[in-house]
């Protein structure tokens, strides 16, 4: 089968003809790679080993279902990566297929015998066999012709599948080196011509004379602290003044009341 190959081919294609970064590609946060190789391993050894006929229905069965668990297990592991979710939708529709029919039915071209009957010249193996009149969800088998040379046949599976890996290799060699993952935000003011907005950051405590400013946005500039401190260095002499004032203006009540006394005794004395 070669279409999946040519898709791989036309992923990196298109990251090339869109001007996108092939090393972003590469860096891109894929986790349980290994249940991924481990499940393309199972369907290359299914098509190059040959399995017995009596026991296809059985161990060859088991084993192609095992490697659809090992991929949509990839796949649901990286639902984190933009473009993942239509991998694993197109992995899945595939998978339900052959699950319910023991295979993936194919509706691929016939040929005629020398009684008149048309029988499939589809070649039945582990995965694939002709399409039966009792399989199920049949508009999703294998039905899909390509032209020559390749004369493959896809199932509507197969397309979801290429699509979403061209989804994943294009924003993937497109996203934040920072995070790791695509932005939407950073995206919308890239294309907008403005600045990413930046982190928030802590509001830190800055003490400067006798003034405790906040350091945040509205932190005013420094010289409207220093004249701050001056007003309220200026507001102090004045409290200080008032305060001598009315400390002398007590002290002349005081003395006064001392001296109303004295005169009133005198008076009484002369008397």
């Amino acid at each position: 089968m070669t279409f999946m190959p040519l898709g791989v081919v036309a992923a990196l294609l298109l990251v090339l003809a869109t001007r996108g970064s092939l090393a972003r590609l590469g860096r891109l946060p894929l986790r349980a790679l290994d249940m991924l190789f481990a499940g393309l391993a199972l369907q290359v050894l299914l098509q190059v080993v040959h399995i017995p006929q009596a026991r296809v229905d059985d161990v060859g069965f088991g084993l192609l279902l095992a490697s659809y668990a090992l991929i949509l297990t990839f796949c649901l592991g990286n639902l984190h990566v933009r473009g993942m979710t239509i991998v694993l939708l197109g992995v899945a529709l595939n998978a339900v297929v052959i699950a319910l029919n023991q295979g993936m039915p194919a509706n691929g071209p016939t040929r005629r015998t020398a009684d008149g009957h048309r029988i499939s010249r589809v070649i039945t193996n582990v995965k694939h066999r002709p399409e039966r009149p009792d399989d199920l969800l049949t508009p999703l088998d294998d039905r899909i012709m390509l032209p020559r040379p390749s004369h493959d046949l896809l199932s509507f599976g197969d397309l979801v599948l290429v699509a979403g890996l061209l989804d994943v290799c294009y924003w993937g060699s497109r996203r934040d080196e920072e995070d790791g993952s695509t932005s939407v935000f950073a995206m919308s003011f890239r294309a907008a011509g403005a600045p990413a907005p930046k982190a928030a950051r802590q509001p830190e405590t800055v003490q400067r004379g006798a003034v405790e400013i906040e350091d945040s946005e509205d932190r005013p500039a420094p010289e409207d602290v220093e004249e701050n401190t001056a007003f309220l260095a200026y507001d102090s002499i004045l409290d200080l003044s008032k305060a001598e004032r009315a400390e002398r203006e007590g002290q002349a009540r005081t003395d006064d009341r001392r001296d109303t006394t004295r005169s009133s005794a005198a008076t009484t004395s002369w008397s």
